[in-house]
C-alpha cells in the first residue's frame, strides 16, 4: 500500500473551520499511511493562536506529532546557495569570501540572504562581466554595506529606488486598499497617461516580486482592465499591454497576488 504525503504551508493563516478539518482527517483511523507536513512561523502562533490549541488537542488524543524547528542556516548552507545563484563553484575562494560576509551580515535568516544579494545587484556592487561570463563584486564594498534586519525597513529602501511617478501611484493606491481598479488610480491620478500607469506597475511588480519571496512577503490584488480596453489603443499601447499582463502572470504564479480580468 502506498502512503499520501500531505503539505501544507502558512498554517499561522489558516481559519478555524480550515484547523478542524485538518484535526478530523489526522485523527481518523480509518485513514492508513497518510503523512501530513505543516509549516507555519513560530513567531506569528502565540499559545492563544487557534493552530496552538489545535496541536495540543492532537496530542491529547495521542495524535503523532512531531514538531521541527527550523532556525537560520549555517554558513555552509549559504555557500552553495549564493554559489548556485552566482553559477559558481562553492569551494572557489571568493564564493567562500562573500558567503562569509553575506552570513555575517544576515546571521543565516534566508529571507534577508537573498535580500542581500539582490540589493547587491541593485546598487550595482554586484555585476555580470559578459567578457569573463563571471560575476564580479569588491569584498570590501560588500563588506561595507549596511544591513537592515527589519522588513519594513526593506521594502521602504526598495520603494525609494523606484521612481518619483511609481511613487505617487503607490501612494494613491494604498488609499484604495489591497485590491484596486488602474482606472481608479488614474481618476485621481488625472496627469498620468495609461502608458505611464502601465510602466509604473511594471515597477511596483518587479519590486514587490522580489520582496515576497521573503518569510514575509508583501501581496497585491490587482484588478486589470487593461485587456478589454477598446479605446485610445495604438501598437505600441497594445505592446505595453502584452508586456504588463505578462508581468501579471509571471507575479500571480508566485502566489503572491490574484487577478481579476474583466470581461
Amino acid at each position: 500500500m502506498k502512503g499520501v504525503v500531505l503539505f501544507i504551508d502558512d498554517l499561522q493563516w489558516s481559519d478555524t473551520a480550515t484547523l478542524e478539518l485538518l484535526k478530523s482527517v489526522v485523527s481518523d483511523g480509518e485513514i492508513p499511511s497518510l503523512l501530513i507536513v505543516g509549516a507555519y512561523r513560530e513567531d506569528e502562533v502565540p499559545d492563544h493562536h487557534p493552530l496552538a490549541f489545535h496541536i495540543r488537542d492532537l496530542e491529547k488524543m495521542n495524535v503523532s506529532v512531531t514538531q521541527i524547528k527550523i532556525g537560520n542556516l549555517s554558513v555552509n548552507n549559504v555557500r552553495p546557495l549564493v554559489a548556485e545563484a552566482l553559477g559558481m563553484d562553492d569551494d572557489d575562494s571568493k564564493v567562500k569570501t562573500l558567503a562569509e560576509t553575506i552570513h555575517k551580515k544576515t546571521e543565516g535568516n534566508p529571507f534577508f540572504v537573498l535580500m542581500f544579494l539582490r540589493s547587491l545587484y541593485d546598487e550595482k556592487l554586484l555585476r555580470y562581466n559578459f567578457g569573463t561570463m563571471k560575476w564580479n563584486w569588491d569584498d570590501d564594498a560588500v563588506n561595507s554595506k549596511i544591513v537592515t534586519n527589519n522588513v519594513a525597513s526593506v521594502l521602504v529602501n526598495k520603494m525609494n529606488r523606484l521612481q518619483d511617478e511609481t511613487q505617487r501611484m503607490l501612494m494613491v493606491a494604498s488609499c484604495l486598499g489591497a485590491t484596486f481598479r488602474l482606472s481608479s488610480i488614474m481618476v485621481v491620478m488625472k496627469n498620468i497617461s495609461r502608458a505611464e500607469m502601465r510602466s509604473s506597475m511594471r515597477s511596483v511588480l518587479g519590486t514587490t516580486a522580489t520582496i515576497g519571496s521573503s518569510s514575509s512577503s508583501t501581496s497585491i490584488s490587482v484588478t486589470s482592465e487593461l485587456s478589454n480596453s477598446s479605446t485610445d489603443r495604438d501598437d505600441s499601447d497594445s505592446d505595453s499591454g502584452s508586456t504588463f499582463a505578462s508581468s501579471i502572470d509571471e507575479f500571480e504564479e508566485e502566489g503572491l497576488c490574484e487577478v481579476h480580468n474583466e470581461d
